[in-house]
């Protein structure tokens, strides 16, 4: 039996490339509820609240649980949007000066979704391949 490698998963077959998108799409969840916490603490704690920071910061846990939601569905538009969107907000770390060991880690949870939703589908497609074949080959072979 294998150990999965949540870091970087193993894609062999169907069955882990589903793996893989559905670790992409729980990073994808963790960040969306981070980023609400976040959103919450801040609208709870500061005085005054700057509201188009919270709102920005609600919007974008919005917007990541909605393409958790589609990765989770094998998109692969939404595993690559999600990627593209990481990607941007550690480009925006990198200029405030933050520390992005975390943001690494997710970036690797993006990518194998990314991977995960490419490897379904080429697996989904070889596999239909295969039984329109089979299904070729056993009505060629019962027809005179």
């Amino acid at each position: 039996m294998r150990v999965p490698n949540w870091m970087w998963p193993e894609i062999h077959d169907e069955a882990s490339a589903i793996t893989a998108v559905n670790q992409g799409a729980a990073w994808a969840i963790v960040v969306a509820i981070v980023d609400a916490a976040v959103g919450s603490v801040y609208l709870l704690t500061v005085r005054p609240p700057v509201t188009s920071l919270v709102v920005w910061v609600y919007a974008e846990a919005a917007l990541v649980g909605l393409l958790a939601f589609a990765i989770s569905k094998r998109s692969r538009v939404a595993a690559v949007i999600g990627l593209a969107f990481w990607l941007v907000s550690i480009g925006f770390k990198l200029i405030q000066g933050r520390s992005l060991y975390l943001a690494f880690l997710v970036l690797l949870g993006f990518i194998g979704g990314v991977r995960g939703t490419f490897a379904y589908g080429k697996y989904r497609t070889a596999s239909a391949g295969r039984t329109l074949n089979e299904l070729d080959a056993r009505a060629g072979s019962t027809s005179p």
